[in-house]
């Protein structure tokens, strides 16, 4: 007798349940889904116990007849694709025909359903994937799914799941994210009969996140609007203040449909460079419309990563899309005093309010050195100079605008129209010389020092093949390489503005960056990495030096003229604003 033979039909289905069926967020996530490609403009979420003991969705839609009711629960019974051609163009939610087998497999399963020409319902029971019931059920149209006791009969699966407390922490994050993708339907959450959110039909998708998100962070969101033949991305992106430590304020939609990819997550972290410090990730919401014959989402069985058959394109268009939507933004830091007027000398630390230390008698060693007042315009607004490269903005200050003077021989003073600015002077030197590095990159005439005795960086093979692919991005800024016998190079040159102690340091650091997926793949975001080390090791005005008039009026201007000029290379603020209403508040102006 052989050793293989066919699984046993239950079997095989609680090992397809495990596939689709990870926790109780999934479960919701794929009867929602169905929810909404039934047409439901309302559904109502019912979870206890995180939903390990209870999931309930209900919806209005277009509900089932008896036949269908029946069939849906065998596995790959589907009404959305009838041939092979269909996978290649999905539009619907859900089309693999797994879902609701794979979920009554593992749980204790009720199903009532009608559809709105018919009178009764149906009602279906099963029970760990056996003892399947038909009968009568009364209930409005549309259909509701209960879901009991999750992994009752897979004991194994059950010990792996979480407090109840982060099991519905997950099962929020996929009600949001639906919710955001579909503000015109009604969405309804309960955990242990508690009202969690109650969201009424709305007419776009900031009135949708106005109702789930604080008004501040709303405020700090940037518009991200892009319409060609072939592709369309809207959304909103975060200025780099409401940044996190972490991706999970990263969201993305393509044909409305919430989705994964490593790819989109490096085209929002390339289109952030030198506007976030290390460590820290831009929060986004952003929905990409394209042909469903441009991408393959049957990748994963829950249908949550998909692929794009050009990816590559789509990852620098992305970039740049949304980069140019950050230049023409005001992405100020603002500056929130603290409600409290009469400070004392060591006042205690405000969240979103400055910590004063000084005493009156050190502010009043500022150095104040009145200048003339500036012509310009309106702003900060971004105006096209034919003189620079096709995108890039010009940024002009309010109008009128002084440099008032220096504090602490760190922070340049500047009254603007409507509030002041305050600058670091360190960061904002370090962002003009950025940019001339940059630019004298771009524009392919970099100045290169060469080697009398070339350094030898000796490489491993897996190192070695990042070099190569990077080889071209390299030498476009200035270094030289020659062959030196297995997997060593000879480096010959170098940009001028690196000592030669760092550059096999700078290149290791470079590759290790890459082959831990760390590194920007578009040559453009390579020579960005690059200028922002060199500006970090060019001579700067540092934190505490005493400028002269004209060397700050030179600064303030130079900074202006910058495509970014708001943070400094590694993502620190240039400059934050106090504005003119706040300060009235504080003096009772209001």
């Amino acid at each position: 007798m052989g050793i293989i033979r066919i699984l046993d039909e239950l079997v095989a289905n609680k090992i397809a349940a495990g596939e689709v069926v990870e926790r109780p967020a999934a479960v919701v996530k794929e009867l929602v889904e169905n929810s909404l490609d039934a047409g439901a403009e309302t559904i109502e979420v019912r979870v206890h116990k995180g939903g390990k003991t209870f999931i309930q969705v209900a919806d209005d839609g277009c509900g089932m007849s008896r036949e269908d009711a029946e069939l849906c629960l065998e596995r790959h019974a589907t009404s959305k694709i009838t041939r092979e051609e269909d996978i290649l163009a999905i539009t619907t939610l859900g089309f693999r025909g797994e879902a609701l087998p794979s979920i009554a497999a593992v749980s204790q399963f009720t199903l009532i359903t009608r559809e709105s020409t018919t009178n009764e319902g149906v009602k279906i029971t099963v029970e760990g994937g056996k003892n399947r019931a038909v009968g009568a059920g009364a209930t409005p149209p549309g259909t509701t799914v209960g879901v009991k006791s999750l992994f009752f009969n897979s004991p194994a699966r059950r010990k792996f799941l979480h407090a109840d407390a982060t099991e519905f922490g997950h099962v929020h994050s996929i009600l949001v994210a639906t919710a955001l993708a579909r503000p015109r339907v009604r969405f309804r959450l309960l955990h242990n009969d508690q009202v969690i959110f109650d969201l009424l039909a709305a007419a776009n998708t900031m009135e949708r996140m106005a109702a789930l998100f604080p008004e501040e962070f709303c405020r700090g969101l940037v518009d991200v609007e892009h319409t060609s033949p072939h592709l369309t991305v809207t959304g909103y992106v975060g200025a780099p203040t409401l940044a996190k430590a972490n991706r999970s304020g990263q969201l993305f939609f393509v044909n409305s449909r919430p989705i994964k990819n490593p790819s989109l997550n490096l085209a929002l972290r390339q289109a952030y460079q030198g506007l976030l410090p290390q460590g820290r990730f831009p929060v986004a919401v952003l929905f990409i419309e394209m042909s469903p014959t441009a991408l393959d989402v049957n990748v994963h069985p829950t249908k949550r990563e998909v692929r794009f058959h050009r990816e590559r394109d789509l990852l620098v268009r992305l970039t740049d899309i949304i980069s140019e939507s950050l230049r023409k933004a005001d992405i100020f830091k603002e500056l929130v005093l603290s409600t409290t007027r009469a400070f004392p000398l060591e006042a205690p630390h405000h969240a979103g309010g400055p910590r004063v230390r000084e005493t009156p008698q050190k502010y009043a060693t500022a150095s104040v050195t009145p200048s003339r007042v500036g012509q310009s315009t309106r702003g900060p607004i971004a105006v096209e100079d034919e003189s620079l490269p096709r995108g890039t903005p010009t940024f002009v200050p309010p109008a009128p605008f002084r440099l008032l003077g220096q504090f602490r021989g760190t922070y340049l003073i500047v009254e603007v129209e409507g509030g002041l600015w305050i600058i670091d002077q360190h960061a904002a030197h370090e962002r003009v010389m950025f940019e001339e590095v940059l630019a004298s990159f771009e524009a392919g005439n970099p100045e290169v020092q060469f080697f009398l005795t070339p350094p030898i960086l000796e490489l491993l093979p897996h190192e070695r093949a990042i070099l190569e692919e990077y080889r071209e991005s390299l030498e476009a800024i200035g270094f030289s390489f020659a062959p030196f016998g297995g997997n060593s190079y000879q480096v010959q040159s170098m940009p001028a503005y690196f000592r030669s102690g760092e550059v096999t340091p700078l290149l290791r650091e470079f590759i290790d960056r890459k082959h831990e997926g760390d590194l920007a793949s578009l040559a453009e975001n390579r020579r960005a990495d690059i200028a922002a080390r060199v500006a970090c090791k060019m001579k700067s005005i540092k934190a505490g030096e005493t400028l002269a008039a004209e060397a700050m009026e030179a600064l303030v201007h130079s900074l202006l003229a910058c495509s970014s000029p708001f943070t400094c290379p590694h993502g620190r603020p240039t400059m934050i604003r106090l504005t003119a209403s706040e300060l009235d508040r504080q003096f009772d102006r209001r």
